[in-house]
């Protein structure tokens, strides 16, 4: 059962209900302008210091607490439907997911659609990877990260770097992803009164916005129609309510039956990417600290 904290930010995400709503290319920029408000309810943690890096081809932040340790890197991958810049938002989750792996992060800030349509933000996501190699961190150095729509560019990145025979990190984390661009998931109609969170009109808008002209089951946009042998180990964790449960259990599927080692944690009662509201809610400390584990124990040689 969930918390009686839970219950009031459910309560309080139903009366809010952006991406409940409708959003499209006519309302994008006041929807873009209403997740800016929200910045202030998600302060960074005094604990975390963030270090700016800008580049020509990519951009994104260190991340680190007292805690980091500085040869192990998380790449993480914040979400925001492939269309909303929620970098300074994203700051206390990304930081508490880095501190419970005693890791040092970095954080992806991607061009977002869909002024950017893929593959865009995923050449940064390479481009990235590739500096953080450059920078001497080996990929049995690094674990990647990421929710919602940068758990899609994570698992994008992953067959990327195995279609190019690029060294594959340790492992990789993803929070409630979406995994299947041609939106062919069973909990997308069957959990469309369950989910609170997000609209399946605003989730055919965000894979639209995103995907523009590439083919909807191009394996690496739509990373559940790649190919899985040979990937790393993967931690899904994933609401049972979610229009996008589906996404996570078909990939779970796939990827065992190609001999992935795949994790599948199924909160119950809560929503999409939970783990936003550590700062409200026990239930999203509690998913975080597992993580946390997760990370830690995969990076520790």
């Amino acid at each position: 059962m969930a918390s009686l904290r839970s219950k009031a930010v459910i309560t309080a995400i139903k009366k809010g209900g952006l991406l409940s709503k409708t959003i499209n290319a006519d309302n994008l920029d006041l929807m873009r302008r209403r997740f800016l408000v929200l910045e202030k309810f998600f302060p960074k943690p005094r604990w975390a210091r963030i270090e700016a890096v800008n580049r020509e081809d990519f951009k994104g932040e260190w991340i680190t607490t007292p805690k980091s340790r500085k040869t192990k890197v998380l790449f993480y991958v914040h979400g925001g439907g492939f269309v909303f810049d929620l970098t300074v938002l994203y700051r206390d989750l990304i930081a508490r997911l880095g501190r419970a792996g005693k890791i040092k992060v970095f954080a992806l800030n991607y061009s977002l659609a869909p002024e950017h349509p893929f593959p865009a933000a995923l050449h940064e996501a390479v481009a990235a990877y590739k500096w953080l190699l450059g920078q001497g961190y080996n990929a049995s150095d690094i674990i990647f990260g990421g929710d919602s729509a940068g758990g899609t560019l994570i698992l994008s990145l992953l067959q990327h770097l195995k279609t190019n025979k690029l060294p594959l990190p340790i492992g990789a984390v993803v929070i409630s992803p979406p995994t299947d661009a041609t939106l062919k998931g069973s909990t997308i109609a069957s959990n469309r009164s369950k989910d609170f969170y997000i609209a399946p009109e605003a989730l055919k808008f965000f894979t639209d916005a995103y995907s523009g002209t590439t083919p909807r089951d191009d394996p690496i946009g739509s990373p559940l129609h790649g190919d899985w042998s040979g990937m790393p180990r993967l931690l899904i964790h994933v609401d049972k309510n979610e229009i996008l449960y589906d996404d996570s259990v078909r990939l779970v599927t796939k990827a065992r039956a190609a001999g992935v080692e795949v994790e599948l944690h199924v909160s119950h009662e809560l929503f999409h990417v939970w783990h936003i509201f550590a700062r409200y809610m026990p239930e999203a400390k509690q998913s975080i600290e597992k993580i946390g584990e997760y990370i830690f124990k995969y990076t520790q040689n």
